[in-house]
């Protein structure tokens, strides 16, 4: 299955550089113009299925897309953003200055209230399993957030030591994994935005 990972469009937290977790916050006008873009980039590409976090700023992002593509959109929250408990809805600045919410966190060290990295890998690894056993050699798109890419792209490559966490996943930007059974595979694009050059 050759599986992209699509980030929403931005959000004023985005802009703002606040955590937004499991929150709901819908897209920008910057946003919509970004999933705007995205959609007539997709317009003519097959998929099988269009699969959405319940987000609204995924959801929206994918409606724009499947408008296009005159398809529908099959809802997931296994794709939703890691749950930051407590620090969901405060700035990252305001992380940096908090004592114990450190911003890089182990593998297995959960957000207070919310969830570890290790707990959105294991939802989105059985999500991309499920995927692949229904669309083994089909091309999926999965509309989704930040974190839970990240999570994805550490099952595929194996990548414990959490290598891939700084490097930027920008709004509506396209990864491509190749997904296997066992969430064998391997990685065969990341952070695409070319569709973006014109919107800035």
């Amino acid at each position: 299955m050759e599986l992209w990972l699509i980030r929403h469009g931005e959000t004023l937290w985005n802009r703002e550089n606040r955590a937004q977790g499991q929150l709901d916050v819908p897209l920008s006008e910057l946003g919509l113009t970004q999933a705007a873009a995205l959609a007539k980039r997709l317009a003519n590409t097959q998929f099988a299925a269009l699969i959405s976090s319940d987000s609204s700023r995924a959801l929206k992002t994918a409606e724009m897309v499947a408008e296009k593509l005159n398809a529908q959109i099959r809802l997931d929250p296994a794709w939703r953003e890691i749950h930051m408990g407590e620090m969901q809805g405060k700035t990252y600045s305001e992380l940096h200055l908090s004592g114990d919410a450190r911003v890089v966190r182990g593998m297995d060290e959960p957000w207070i209230g919310g969830e570890s990295k290790r707990d959105v890998m294991n939802r989105v690894g059985l999500a991309m399993q499920q995927l692949y056993t229904e669309f083994p050699e089909s091309r999926v798109a999965v509309f989704s957030h930040g974190g839970a890419i990240r999570g994805a792209i550490h099952v595929i490559l194996g990548d414990f030591e959490q290598r891939i966490d700084l490097a930027e996943r920008g709004n509506t930007s396209i990864s491509k994994l190749e997904v296997k059974a066992g969430n064998k595979g391997r990685l065969l694009v990341y952070n695409d935005t070319a569709h973006l050059e014109m919107t800035v």
